[in-house]
């Protein structure tokens, strides 16, 4: 985008030897005056090309940091309260010496990549369900147990894909990245869908065309006093 960006002032400036010869060989009806404002119009809509499809791949990245952080929050939900009701107390009601395992469960989903493990986070060949696995046999094994309780993994496994599907579906109905005007984004932009991404880039040039995008932009951006914003 930065190397298309540095050739809008060589398209929106070309007056050249090269132009002129081109473009000036009926001398009544052109002019420099005339081919300058005619490729600055030209110049004009390749910027807004550019600009549409900015905003619709800005809001897809911010529609994944976000769908991101819901399925993060929802396993960890739905690991901690496995490890709460499996894990704390035994068989016979005594405390369980795996009831302090519930940190190191967490620490794992939080290094782990969401998007390698969602679509399927509890199948056969899940890495974050091998990881667990791991992390509570090692806990057996310093607690001098000689097996680990296999009531978390199969209740997590019917806690964890209900958990993950509800917030996937709290996303897709939830409020869309870009709303303008008239909502002809629709409502996520990186949901499954059957549209191909340059509709979305059309919408949003319509949009600005039209100029009812500054609208939506400004209230976006009225809490915002134009100092940097810390990273994440």
């Amino acid at each position: 985008m930065a190397a298309y960006c540095s050739e809008l002032q060589y398209l929106a400036n070309p007056e050249t030897t090269h132009v002129q010869s081109a473009e000036q060989h009926n001398q009544d009806v052109n002019s420099l005056g005339l081919i300058s404002a005619r490729k600055t119009a030209e110049t004009v809509e390749v910027l807004k090309l550019m600009a549409s499809n900015y905003l619709v791949a800005l809001c897809q990245a911010i529609d994944l940091r976000h769908l991101e952080e819901n399925m993060r929050n929802s396993v960890k939900l739905a690991v901690s309260n496995v490890a709460k009701r499996v894990l704390m107390v035994g068989g016979v009601g005594d405390l369980h010496p795996s009831r302090f395992c519930e940190k190191d469960l967490l620490k794992v989903i939080n290094d782990e990549p969401v998007f390698a493990y969602i679509d399927d986070p509890c199948g056969e060949h899940s890495v974050i369900v091998h990881k667990l696995k791991l992390v509570l046999v090692n806990h057996a094994l310093a607690n001098n147990n000689d097996m680990t309780n296999p009531s978390a993994s199969i209740f997590l496994k019917i806690v964890l894909p209900k958990e993950v599907e509800e917030t996937r579906f709290a996303f897709e109905t939830g409020y869309p990245a870009l709303e303008t005007g008239s909502r002809t984004t629709g409502p996520i932009l990186c949901i499954k869908k059957i549209r191909s991404p340059g509709e979305d880039c059309d919408k949003v040039f319509s949009t600005i065309c039209s100029g009812t995008l500054i609208d939506p932009l400004l209230h976006y951006l009225n809490e915002w006093d134009g100092s940097p914003l810390p990273k994440c």
